[in-house]
């Protein structure tokens, strides 16, 4: 298999797994050009409408147009504040 692909990557997201995803694509599939797009995800999804990019890595759920929504984890977030903070919440948040 040989070819060109786009991935785009939100920048947070990129920090994290743009070199795992460079080191497997070079090992799995060393004839595929892999070229990597970082920008926020509501350019993302702009431009994987455009077909202008390959695939994404998106912080949202709803399809597109012409593509189709794979999760790949759900991310459990913190609010974490000094204890005397105004309407600093006490013990843990409803779900």
């Amino acid at each position: 298999m040989s070819g060109y692909v786009t991935v785009g990557l939100p920048p947070t997201t990129a920090t994290v797994l743009a070199l795992p995803l460079i080191n497997a694509m070079r090992e799995r599939y060393p004839d595929i050009q892999l070229h990597l797009v970082e920008m926020l995800s509501g350019h993302l999804a702009a431009q994987l409408n455009a077909r202008q990019i390959d695939l994404a890595i998106l912080f949202q759920l709803e399809g597109g147009k012409r593509w189709s929504v794979t999760p790949l984890l759900d991310e459990r977030l913190f609010v974490i504040t000094p204890p005397q903070l105004p309407h600093a919440p006490e013990g843990r948040l409803p779900d």
